[in-house]
Parts: C-alpha cells; structure tokens; sequence
C-alpha cells in the first residue's frame, strides 16, 4: 500500500515519555471571566458574533485550529471529512500549550491529534503538521509558512464551536481572498461537564462565561489589529457592548 504524506516543519522526538505539569503563562483573556446579567437580545446577539457554522463542501485545504481537549474525537471527526473526499491536503496547526491550569506532555497539539488518525487509509491525503503556534493567529500564520495560502484555495477549517466565529476573522485577516467554510466542533465546558452547544450554551454558568470571555477577544484581538473588524462585525460587538452596559 502507497504509504500517507505526513509532513512536518519540527522534528518529532517525543523523549522517553510525557512530563505532566501545568504551565506558567496567565491567560491574556480569563477562560472563565466574570460574566454580566444575560438578557436574551445578549444572548442572542452573543451567539450571532461567536458561533459560525456553513454547510459542508469540498474544499482544497482541511485546516484544524489547535486543540488540547478532545483531541481523538478531533481526529475522528478529521478521518470522517476525510471519508467524505471532501479534503486532500489537511494542515493540523498547534504547538504546546503553556497556559497556567493546562496540563502539558511536551508534545505539540498538532502532533496528538495526527497521532489518532488512521493516516494509511487516506494514501491520497497530504498530511501537515505544525508545532510551534500558541494561539490561533499563531496557528494560521504558522501553518502559512509551510503551506502559503493561495487566494483560488478554498478552505474548511474546525475549531472550538464557541470560537468558530473568531476563528474566521483570524483566517480572513491572513487570507481575505478565499472561500472559508467553518465546520466547528462542540468542546466541554469542564472536565467531566457538558458539551458547550450553540443551542443552550447560556443554561450554563461555565457556558456563559466561555463565551462571554470569546466576546472580550472579539475587543482585545480586534483593538490590537489580529482580527479585522468591518463595519458589520463592528455593529455586532457595539450591539452588545449597548446590552451589557459595557
């Protein structure tokens, strides 16, 4: 059997076994930030700028947002895109994460979640990894390194449900050109907790501040310039800076 494309721009030494320890760098935005009263026009306004979901078609490029939770369901969800034809050049970004709280192996993300997918029954798939991203606009220039988006490419990419609808802005800023087909996947809300859905995410107290805290990278990612904000996404965020009484 023709043997899969795997390719890497890091070596893949993994030493003689995981070191778990948690990391040393605070989060720039709180995962789970204090929270205000939710209305249901913020609800509903804060699921509008955070989740994006498109219908699936296929596409040139397969591109995974980093990932340190759920990673073999991720491969699977991967292996059954890939099923479907709908991929053949799949590009796996994330390097190791160092936040304070996040358990750590000294392996890169992306190379987790390779690991889980049956590569020798896509021999047509080209495989990427990258290892050294830390977030997502790290991911996506990362990734671009090793494969430079070309504006004719269309592109599925999967990340964090909650974080589908920055994931895009992050993607367009590199490569506002292209077609960009969002196909999010839903993470828990804590160990052993529920899924964080679209659907009921502000039942939830962690859900509520998940994506509250999504709504305050919209402010802190945009102001910088990491993500672009058009008049459109614009008058969503000013939406809901009117209903919080930010």
């Amino acid at each position: 059997m023709k043997e899969p494309k795997k390719e890497s721009n890091a070596g893949s030494g993994h030493g003689s076994g995981p070191e778990l320890k948690s990391g040393s760098v605070p989060r720039e935005i709180a995962k789970i930030p204090e929270t205000p009263q939710l209305s249901e026009a913020l609800v509903t306004a804060l699921t509008e700028l955070c989740f994006a979901e498109d219908p699936l078609e296929r596409a040139d490029l397969l591109l995974v947002f980093g990932s340190n939770t759920m990673q073999e369901d991720l491969a699977k969800l991967i292996g059954r895109l890939l099923e479907q034809g709908l991929a053949k050049t799949v590009i796996i970004t994330g390097g190791i994460a160092n936040y304070l709280y996040t358990r750590m192996d000294g392996i890169p993300e992306s190379e987790v979640i390779l690991s889980h997918i049956p590569t020798r029954q896509f021999p047509e798939v080209r495989f990427l990894t990258e290892t050294h991203s830390r977030n997502s606009l790290e991911n996506v220039l990362e990734a671009q390194k090793i494969h430079p988006f070309k504006k004719e490419e269309s592109i599925i990419f999967l990340s964090h449900a909650h974080a589908s609808g920055r994931s895009r802005l992050t993607l367009k800023k590199i490569c506002p050109g292209n077609k960009l087909i969002s196909h999010p996947y839903e993470v828990p809300m804590g160990p052993g907790k529920e899924l964080l859905r679209r659907s009921d995410w502000w039942k939830h107290s962690q859900g509520k501040a998940m994506v509250w805290g999504e709504f305050l990278r919209f402010l802190k990612y945009g102001e910088r310039g990491d993500i672009p904000i058009d008049d459109k996404v614009k008058g969503k965020i000013g939406n809901i800076k009117r209903l919080s009484n930010l």
